[in-house]
């Protein structure tokens, strides 16, 4: 069923080899044993240390057999030697002879169970391996062997990657068909047809651009700046600024979720691709990606980035001088925002900084209308019949402030008469170009993600098809998400996550009851956390929709709704406690997560996806734990929903 709309006005196998020759009852071979003596008291003491370190590195069964094969070994080893051996070099001998028996034994353990493996799993592996002395290259090597890294992709995994395209494929399905005209999913259509209509988007080139760029080179005033920033922040044509805001629960405060702020505005990945001089005292130095590089190649990112920022403005009309101007101008800021970056003293307090309300924020950085724009986003909020930041306005303490310092020399610096022509204005255009690069011709897709390229290794651009099926479920998710779950999520493949979970939920807590490090008192705490911990499977069961203007005929601003309405719906969760029933990620998203603030689990229906997850592959094995003669350590738990069940292995 459709929410209703607000409207605009995630054992071992069974012994084949290697069993004692008693136990076999190779009467002969188990005569030729010696005893422990006839090796000498030294000697007795290597084998029970070989024999106790072998018990101690694996289950009690597999220790029975190591140590029967071990006393075989020696029998086997002693037998064929004219000379008796010194005690030291027969153990020695003998354990090798034992860790070539049991490779032998692994060797045809894998080789039996690779027929029982599903075709699309065994095609990956190398049995010729040892798992045990290379268990990747088991696992993994005939894939590794003959994949290749996609030219649109920097980088592929199968297990990540395979499934991203699953969902992909799947998400293209959906959105190629072709619902009714009075259906909801319509949309969808509407903005993928605007996103793959690659000649009207051609034929307006940077005109999508110009209003705002006129608005920000008409720009006179520090005053009209503090306006213009309003309008970038808070409105429908959400623009650049250098600031960063994002909706979340905070270590203070789990009750409700938080406004955490931190300074942005850097193109480059970290502060030290800027060339500034950095020293061990830098807040951060060591996780920056740029302490990997030489300063050769930091320079060559510093050219890059000069090359982008000019080719922008080149194909947003400027002339190549004008261009080179902005570009310098561009970089010369941003490479002040870095140093802002680096000079913040670094919070020491564990728990992070004290939550702050607005009236500290105004105080804090008056140069920038903070009133206004968090009131901006109330008045939006109430235009689809939503409230939002009623608690910030009414200056509860809601704002986690992670940079000081950064938004101080900010705030200055836009109160500056001198530096709105030099820094302002060329850092807003030249940003506001790349926010909007991806959405205009192919000219501007080609250079917008150049920089990015260039660092990853990435060859080429995704395709078009690609980039709309993603794009079009980011900007309608909601929608995405239903019709994701309805035709791709069925109740077997449900029912067969929730009794994973369940095990899984249930193995940790007869761990946890019987760990010998955990106090009492801790381990009753932890038993009770695990007894309440929530898990979410699928996809939300609550969706808060913005239904916002789409047309099949403006890609543009379709995209520009679309961000203004992701910026809107996160400050509808501002100072609201948590909701499980709304999730914070869609459910098509390849990924899992655990909520620290809920003590919850979410898993979404995007990751149960092959080859990530498969119901029929949980039949497969799910057959296979039946029969007790062929895994005997392996047994089916019931699921409350119905009996069928995944394997769990004993350890």
């Amino acid at each position: 069923m459709l929410p209703e709309y607000a409207a605009l006005p995630g054992s071992e196998p069974r012994p084949l080899h290697g069993v004692a020759a008693a136990e076999r009852g190779d009467q002969a071979a188990a005569a030729r044993r010696p005893s422990c003596r006839a090796l000498g008291a030294g000697s007795a003491l290597l084998v029970l240390a070989a024999v106790a370190a072998v018990l101690c590195s694996a289950n009690t069964q597999i220790g029975r057999r190591a140590a029967s094969s071990l006393s075989w070994a020696l029998a086997e080893r002693g037998a064929s030697q004219q000379a008796a051996p010194s005690p030291a070099s027969a153990v020695g001998s003998a354990i090798a002879f034992v860790h070539d028996a049991l490779k032998r034994q692994r060797y045809s353990i894998t080789a039996q169970y690779a027929g029982d493996l599903p075709t699309e799993m065994a095609d990956c592996m190398n049995f010729s391996t040892d798992p045990c002395s290379n268990f990747y290259e088991y696992a993994c090597g005939s894939w590794v062997a003959g994949a290749r890294i996609p030219a649109d992709d920097s980088s592929f995994q199968r297990t990540w990657d395979g499934t991203e395209q699953t969902v992909s494929d799947e998400l293209a399905e959906i959105l190629s068909r072709q619902w009714p005209e009075d259906s909801p999913f319509r949309r969808l259509n509407e903005w993928h047809d605007a996103c793959m209509d690659v000649d009207a988007i051609e034929a307006l080139a940077s005109a999508p651009l110009q209003p705002v760029l006129q608005r920000i080179d008409a720009l006179q005033t520090v005053e009209e700046l503090r306006a213009l920033m309003v309008e970038f922040v808070a409105g429908p044509e959400v623009g650049p600024n250098p600031f960063k805001m994002w909706i979340s629960l905070s270590v203070r405060d789990n009750q409700r979720n938080s406004l955490f702020m931190e300074g942005a505005g850097l193109t480059m990945p970290d502060p030290g691709w800027y060339g500034i001089p950095l020293d061990n005292s830098a807040m951060g130095y060591q996780d920056m990606i740029s302490a990997q590089y030489s300063n050769d190649q930091l320079q060559e990112g510093q050219q890059r980035a000069m090359q982008y920022f000019r080719r922008l403005n080149e194909l947003a009309g400027s002339s190549p001088d004008e261009a080179g101007l902005i570009a310098e101008q561009t970089m010369a800021f941003e490479t002040e925002l870095a140093q802002w970056r680096l000079d913040e003293p670094a919070i020491l307090e564990p728990m992070g900084p004290e939550l702050t309300s607005l009236s500290d924020l105004e105080s804090l950085c008056p140069g920038v209308a903070w009133t206004e724009i968090f009131q901006k986003i109330s008045n939006s909020c109430n235009d689809f019949g939503y409230a939002c930041n009623e608690e910030l306005l009414a200056d509860e303490k809601l704002i986690v402030m992670t940079a000081p310092y950064f938004y101080q020399q900010m705030s200055a610096s836009m109160m500056n008469e001198t530096m709105l022509n030099s820094s302002w204005k060329p850092f807003l255009r030249t940003h506001y170009i790349g926010l909007n690069a991806d959405l205009l011709s192919k000219d501007f897709v080609k250079v917008s993600g150049s920089l990015a390229r260039w660092a990853s290794g990435q060859e080429d651009i995704s395709s078009r098809s690609h980039k709309c099926s993603e794009e079009t479920r980011s900007a309608l998710s909601a929608l995405t998400d239903i019709a994701f779950v309805e035709n791709y999520f069925p109740n077997k493949t449900q029912t067969q996550a929730k009794c994973l979970l369940n095990h899984i939920k249930e193995s940790y807590i007869e761990m946890l009851s019987s760990v010998e490090w955990m106090d009492e008192e801790t381990r009753e705490k932890a038993l009770e956390k695990m007894g309440n911990l929530g898990m979410h499977i699928g996809g939300s069961t609550n969706y808060k929709q913005l239904v916002y203007p789409v047309t099949n005929a403006s890609y543009y601003n379709n995209s520009r709704w679309s961000d203004f309405c992701h910026m809107l719906r996160g400050f509808m969760e501002l100072g609201q406690a948590p909701n499980s029933s709304c999730w914070s990620y869609p459910a098509h998203m390849v990924n899992a997560w655990y909520d620290n603030g809920q003590n919850a689990l979410f898993i979404p229906a995007g990751i149960l996806q092959p080859p990530f997850f498969s119901a029929e592959v949980a039949e497969h094995v799910r057959a296979q734990c039946r029969n007790a003669s062929a895994l005997n350590s392996v047994q089916c738990l019931p699921s409350a929903a119905s009996n069928a069940c995944w394997p769990a292995a004993h350890v």
